[in-house]
């Protein structure tokens, strides 16, 4: 591969042909490597849990690897982390770095696209005696052709919701097992010492929402955020909506469209790269949490909310249905055909959520002490429930703990 990679280098050829012949080679090798890798019936030889994901980054599917790894600190299993940094094809053509125990538990936060990039910098000799699970979310009801095929490069998938678990479904591969993300009862926020710290003010009812371009504005709707936040308190100026994205730079037309709507003194639109504490502090500091997302593979925002103490009022459908059935805050939604125009989902249905629904909740949390403090108790309870460590511990599975060196 060194040798193919060297080659490539050395061939006389303008950027422009470089462009356009990329693609097509860097499908081949990932479909070469795609065959390469696939799982074959092995010994599974017990040792130690490493957690593949992006440690050093600041996402969902980051952070997600983080609270994989807390928690299975926390139940006193030897776990590693193996930050896979910035993946590329260029990976596939290098020999790994590392050489790794065969043994034990792999566990890849890597969604199936990149799965096979992150799988050969690694090397399949780390996997031959090994569970070798792939965490996935997808957020439409019905997974993509690849991914499912690429169930059969693990020997387990573990989904965070039901609803995610059937949309992996298929017949045939790796089984899926609905594994919820790990999740702990926090202290009550210091909410003025969180405004403080983020330079918000102290005295206004604020809610916040959070996303990230690259997910999909369209799924996540900060424009229905904005647009329930506005009929629920119009110019108020003691109401404050901060919106917190990341990544604009991945749709220019998407971050206008959001700009324009959000062109209110009320409404606030922070487009930064935090790290997950920052983004948690946000959160603490907020009155309300608002999603009124399209789809949601798990939720995890709304899961930190709850479990911080911050009410949530969300879209009641898709993978957050299962750790807020119980919880009252929730908007109905009527199914749509799937519009994206930055081309990151496309087919197939989602909710659109009901604003007039949403603008009524935000203001009855507004207005009412009383059920805002049993949304806040409330939701504390549930996350405790069914996001808990000791239902994280259930949840993992006989193959995985069998695969565990204790």
């Amino acid at each position: 591969m060194e040798a193919i990679r060297s080659a490539w280098k050395k061939l006389p050829l303008p950027r422009s042909a470089r462009a356009a012949i990329s693609p097509a080679i860097w499908g081949a090798l990932d479909r070469f490597h795609e065959t390469r890798l696939r799982r074959r019936p092995h010994t599974v030889r017990a040792g130690t849990v490493k957690v593949a994901g992006f440690f050093s980054e600041s996402h969902g599917i980051a952070a997600s690897a983080k609270r994989c790894a807390d928690a299975l600190e926390s139940l006193g299993v030897d776990t590693e982390r193996v930050d896979l940094g910035a993946l590329t094809h260029a990976s596939l053509l290098k020999t790994p770095a590392r050489r790794f125990d065969p043994g034990g538990a792999w566990i890849f936060h890597v969604n199936p696209p990149e799965l096979v990039v992150a799988l050969a910098s690694i090397g399949a000799e780390a996997f031959s005696e090994a569970h070798l699970v792939g965490y996935w979310a997808w957020e439409l009801p019905q997974a993509p052709a690849l991914w499912l095929r690429r169930k059969a490069l693990v020997d387990e998938v573990w989904a965070p919701s039901a609803f995610t678990a059937a949309a992996l479904a298929s017949d045939s591969a790796a089984p899926v097992r609905i594994v919820p993300h790990p999740m702990s009862v926090r202290p009550l926020p210091d909410r003025p010492a969180f405004r403080d710290s983020l330079g918000l003010p102290r005295d206004a009812f604020i809610v916040a929402t959070l996303f990230d371009f690259r997910s999909s504005m369209a799924r996540k709707n900060p424009l229905g955020a904005v647009a329930a936040f506005r009929q629920a308190f119009a110019d108020d100026p003691s109401a404050l909506l901060v919106i917190k994205a990341q990544h604009e730079d991945h749709s220019p037309s998407a971050h206008a469209e959001l700009a324009r709507a959000a062109a209110a003194d009320n409404v606030r639109v922070i487009d930064e790269v935090w790290p997950l504490e920052r983004a948690e502090a946000l959160i603490g500091a907020a009155d309300a949490l608002l999603s009124l997302h399209r789809a949601e593979g798990f939720g995890l925002t709304l899961a930190e909310a709850m479990a911080m103490g911050t009410p949530v009022i969300a879209t009641d459908w898709s993978g957050n249905v299962d750790f807020m059935r119980g919880y009252s805050a929730h908007v109905a939604g009527t199914m749509t055909p799937v519009i994206d125009d930055q081309g990151i989902y496309a087919g197939q249905t989602w909710a659109e959520p009901d604003i007039g629904e949403a603008a009524d909740l935000l203001r009855r949390l507004r207005a009412d002490e009383s059920w805002r403090n049993d949304l806040i108790s409330r939701g504390r309870v549930l996350v405790e429930e069914r996001l808990g460590l000791e239902a994280y511990r259930a949840a993992l599975g006989p193959a995985f703990w069998a695969a565990v060196k204790r």
